[in-house]
């Protein structure tokens, strides 16, 4: 079983819709227990997930997350550069695997 627990300390149940070794990423859906109304799960905030293919050079970004295990980081930037290579920015093993966003937003 996957649980989330939030920052206010609400813990749910969730299932992965998906998952990405490659980038360390996975998609969980929230899924009420019996106990958990429906309205619970409802009124949570919700992130709007851009299209990468539509990032242009200057543009904003924010990154979001808990790298090294710091919770609730958020940082701000801009996008330096589009469709990286894995050798220039440090990590030969996934060469041929993924182009990379730069960004100049710190993810500390």
């Amino acid at each position: 079983r996957i649980y989330i627990t939030l920052t206010d300390g609400r813990r749910f149940r969730a299932e992965l819709q998906g998952s990405d070794d490659i980038v360390d990423i996975a998609v969980l859906k929230i899924v009420p227990d019996s106990d958990q109304t429906s309205d619970i799960v409802s009124n949570l905030p919700v992130a709007q997930l851009g299209d990468s293919d539509q990032l242009q050079v200057g543009q904003f970004v924010t990154a979001i997350g808990c790298p090294g295990g710091l919770d609730n980081t958020c940082t701000i930037g801009i996008i330096s550069g589009l469709k990286r290579c894995p050798n220039t920015v440090g990590i030969p093993d996934k060469m041929g695997v993924l182009d990379y966003i730069q960004t100049d937003a710190a993810i500390n």
